[in-house]
């Protein structure tokens, strides 16, 4: 990559950055993101499920085609970092990286261009609303795979939590099955100096609280994974006064759909049983994303690039929610493996190839509650950010444009293969 290139996407980055959408918010990004691949000269078109964008490149004679795929909405949270560039929206921070994201695919967009030795078709993919708004549903909706062929798509995802300069690309699930939880709990209000005459959802609330920790510890198997962690709890608005109601929010992640099933039962369960013996009621609502699915082919091509650099294995908990794939559609998210590879020496950021493919919606009830959080970003040098986001896709793209044989790709029938 050039040094001009290099400082452009930079940029880019830092203004996407200074400039964070919600979900199905995403005007003035997908007005960037538009304005930037008529800048590249790479042509595209707008609107695909709201604020998405498709872009597509084509050389040669090849029929071979595949996406490249980045998401474009931040999330509700303060930010609170000293930076030239910190978010100017309060409440809305690029947290989880989708501006190194959407960097990465314009920065992969502006070096195939430039490449005149590859054939095939490139579909760059940019996605609105991926923070649990269904985005990824309404560009399916819209016809982004009837309209724009892919016989697969690849994704990635930044990790802070790996050195600069290390790919990752592990065997099995990349992400897990995100979920979340609500649970209200409600009693009796009165004077705290009475409690006999209140049926307090507070004490309540603590017996809950901890008895949750035990589903892991004690109804999952010790071979699998789960988690179930809670980030809020409301209750009570005067210190003399017990409060009619207190209830808690949290989020729990899981690979397999049999664990979650489990895990679900066991919230439900706790919590109805918790409130029988302190003489309450329990209101219990979950909801959960889209699951893991992850076939040996495709886990061989995600993982092929990578694993010249040694292979490592450990799944990620943090979750990604309805990719733009499905099972029965014919562009499966492909397959994944995890290895560290020392040699990116023009690398100083982290990435994970995210290979999950689902076509399950959205429940009805997911919403978003309202809330208000504040993090602290460790501070990274990122003045090539966006390096190894694009090479990683340029390998991913390349490869399967010009290695992946005829009869072992997906037709675009919808028949998946065996």
């Amino acid at each position: 990559m050039d040094r001009h290139l290099h400082d452009t996407l930079t940029a880019w980055r830092r203004h996407l950055h200074a400039h964070p959408e919600l979900g199905r918010q995403e005007q003035e990004t997908s007005a960037f993101v538009q304005a930037k691949l008529t800048e590249l000269g790479v042509p595209f078109t707008a609107g695909i499920g709201g604020h998405g964008v498709v872009a597509t490149l084509r050389r040669g004679g090849s029929e071979r085609s595949v996406g490249l795929r980045a998401d474009m909405d931040a999330l509700p949270i303060l930010e609170a970092n000293d930076l030239p560039y910190n978010s100017t929206r309060p409440n809305v921070m690029h947290a989880c990286g989708h501006d190194g994201h959407t960097t990465a695919l314009l920065g992969a967009a502006a070096l195939l261009a430039r490449d005149e030795g590859w054939s095939g078709t490139v579909q760059f993919v940019f996605q609105p609303a991926e923070e649990g708004a269904g985005g990824a549903q309404a560009m399916l909706a819209d016809g982004v795979i009837e309209r724009f062929p892919m016989e697969r798509i690849f994704a990635l995802h930044n990790w802070p939590g790996l050195e600069a300069g290390t790919i990752a690309v592990h065997r099995g699930p990349v992400m897990s099955e995100p979920g979340r939880f609500k649970i209200t709990l409600h009693g009796t209000a009165g004077h705290a100096a009475l409690p006999e005459t209140t049926r307090d959802p507070i004490v309540a609330m603590g017996h809950l609280i901890v008895a949750l920790q035990t589903i892991v510890s004690r109804n999952i198997d010790p071979m699998q994974s789960a988690v179930v962690s809670i980030g809020q709890v409301h209750g009570g608005s005067a210190s003399n006064q017990i409060p009619t109601s207190v209830f808690i929010e949290g989020t729990f992640r899981t690979f397999v759909p049999a664990v979650r099933e489990r895990l679900l039962g066991r919230i439900r369960a706790i919590a109805q049983n918790i409130a029988a013996t302190f003489e309450m009621e329990a209101e219990v609502e979950t909801m959960h994303g889209a699951a893991t699915i992850n076939t040996a082919p495709e886990e061989e091509i995600a993982g092929r690039p990578g694993w010249g650099c040694g292979v490592i294995s450990n799944p990620a908990r943090p979750a990604r929610t309805s990719p733009i794939s499905c099972s029965g559609c014919p562009a499966p998210m492909s397959g994944s493996a995890t290895a560290r590879c020392a040699t990116a020496a023009n690398c100083t950021t982290t990435a994970t190839i995210s290979t999950t493919r689902s076509c399950r919606p959205p429940p009805a009830g997911w919403r978003r509650w309202p809330s208000r959080r504040s993090v602290r970003t460790r501070r990274r040098s990122d003045s090539n950010r966006p390096t190894l986001a694009v090479m990683l896709a340029l390998v991913a793209s390349i490869h399967v444009l010009n290695t992946v044989p005829d009869e072992g790709r997906r037709g675009w029938s919808g028949q998946a293969r065996p």
